[in-house]
């Protein structure tokens, strides 16, 4: 029983620690959509986050004129848009 001891012990600690390195990571863009002009906050505003033109992530502004996109960590190229407003594309977030 003495010698299964320390191979139990051992077991059990790969067993708590395998799930957390096969977890996967997420990085976080946060950001505000604001009119250029004026400042006021755009409300429904999409934002898309690219890589290699195939979209990773998206999301509208809420009513502060913010938003939150999870994606894998990396280079980005993100794209806003609003109704009657000329797109912007942000390269290399």
């Amino acid at each position: 029983m003495k010698k299964s001891y320390p191979i139990i012990c051992v077991f059990s600690l790969i067993l708590l620690l395998v799930p957390q390195l096969l977890q996967a990571q997420t990085a976080t863009i946060r950001g505000h959509v604001a009119n250029g002009a004026t400042g006021e906050k755009l409300i429904g505003a999409t934002v898309r986050v690219l890589q290699d033109g195939a979209i990773k992530g998206g999301a509208y502004t809420d009513v502060e004129g913010s938003y939150t996109i999870q994606v894998a960590p990396g280079t980005y190229n993100m794209i806003v848009s609003y109704i009657s407003f000329i797109s912007d594309t942000l390269t290399g977030v």
